[in-house]
């Protein structure tokens, strides 16, 4: 072989060369990729898990709470232990599934699901308590109305034997105004917000707004009503 031909050959010999070793460093630059993308599928799965794990004693202590709540009506009661059952059960579900999901792209899904489809927190709570405070002033309010003509009957009493019951009126007038707000502000809460859907929620956030302004203007009635009934009370022994 001539000099020519032994330099092609060494050239060729030494662009395999390279070429093998550009295709090692390519696969070992690959192969670190390969691992921390499998590395984060573990991770992705373990914190998706962790959410659910949070999720299914949250939605245990709704129920309880529900089931425990005196003066919600039956029909109220049964419809929002079916939504929370339905979570329950959606989530529990969902937890071998992500345990299964090979590709991120599925396991994205899953995770997304969590929140989007189940609103645990952000809307199944405080629906929840909602409804609760909702009938249970619904409830007291009826309850002090009943008590209204008898203190009105006992004002009568001692306007006619002759005491002053001025402020036994004022005080008897506003308690039934009072009353009047109370019963408008809390005696549909549950019926608006029983059947809101995490979908509904994902489509606006400020949901579940109307029903906590109404629920909190209703218990300042009621506190209101309560301290009319006292100021009748001792202006009628003074």
């Amino acid at each position: 072989m001539n000099g020519s031909k032994k330099l092609a050959a060494a050239l060729a010999a030494g662009a395999l060369t390279l070429g093998i070793g550009a295709l090692t460093a390519t696969a070992a630059l690959a192969q670190p990729t390969t691992i921390d993308r499998t590395r984060d599928l573990a991770a992705e799965k373990v914190r998706c898990t962790a959410a659910i794990d949070i999720r299914l004693p949250e939605l245990t202590k709704l129920t309880a709470a529900l089931n425990g709540a005196k003066n919600v009506t039956d029909a109220h009661k049964s419809a929002q232990l079916a939504s929370l059952s339905a979570a329950t059960n959606g989530l529990t579900a969902l937890k071998p599934k992500i345990a299964a999901d090979t590709d991120a792209a599925t396991l994205r899904t899953d995770c997304d699901s969590i929140f989007t489809s189940y609103r645990v927190f952000a809307l199944r709570a405080p629906q929840t308590h909602l409804i609760i405070a909702g009938d249970v002033e619904s409830y007291t309010t009826g309850r002090l109305d009943q008590v209204v003509p008898k203190l009105s009957d006992a004002i009568d009493k001692a306007a006619a034997n002759g005491k002053n019951v001025d402020a036994a009126k004022t005080a008897l007038a506003d308690l039934k105004a009072k009353l009047a707000d109370a019963a408008s502000q809390s005696g549909n809460v549950a019926d608006t917000v029983i059947g809101d859907t995490p979908a509904d929620y994902n489509a606006n956030h400020d949901l579940l707004d109307g029903a906590r302004n109404q629920v909190k203007a209703a218990a300042a009635d009621l506190k209101a009503a309560r301290a009319d009934v006292k100021t009748i009370t001792a202006a009628l022994k003074a």
